[in-house]
């Protein structure tokens, strides 16, 4: 009996581990230093010309200074390689994922891209996002 309580008592004791890394975050994108939000979106004009920023946009995530298959070890730094072909898009719903491409660009050495186009005549009016594929969106209103 007494052995049955020392193995319960070890399968529900905490385990000496490292802490959880998950620090690397999604693209991110801006319009002129400014991130929206649902609630505050950034205004667009149709036939304006816009620049939208974007930075962390890289494969790989050395959130903790390098990798192996069982996490990060500091031993052995994972690549983040600068993505490349980043098409930037125009979408009604931040789910859609079809709409026009206003641009596309490959990101720098230090993982950061830009766009600058003009906002489509014909684009609709109201709210929508400014997305990449693995970007998070950015929320804007186009009047």
């Amino acid at each position: 009996m007494g052995l049955l309580l020392v193995l319960g008592g070890l399968a529900v004791a905490p385990f000496p581990s490292a802490p959880a890394a998950a620090g690397c975050v999604a693209p991110e994108l801006s319009i002129a230093g400014d991130r929206s939000t649902r609630q505050q979106p950034i205004e667009l004009r149709r036939g304006d010309e816009v620049t939208v920023d974007g930075r962390f946009f890289h494969t790989g995530c050395d959130d903790t200074g390098g990798g192996d298959s069982f996490g990060c070890t500091a031993d052995e730094p994972e690549e983040e390689v600068p993505m490349d072909d980043i098409g930037l898009r125009l979408l009604e719903k931040p789910a859609s994922t079809d709409g026009p491409v206003l641009g596309t660009a490959d990101a720098d050495d230090e993982s950061r891209a830009s766009w600058t186009f003009t906002v489509p005549l014909d684009a609709p009016t109201g709210r929508g996002v400014l997305r990449t594929a693995s970007s998070d969106p950015l929320h804007v209103v186009v009047r």
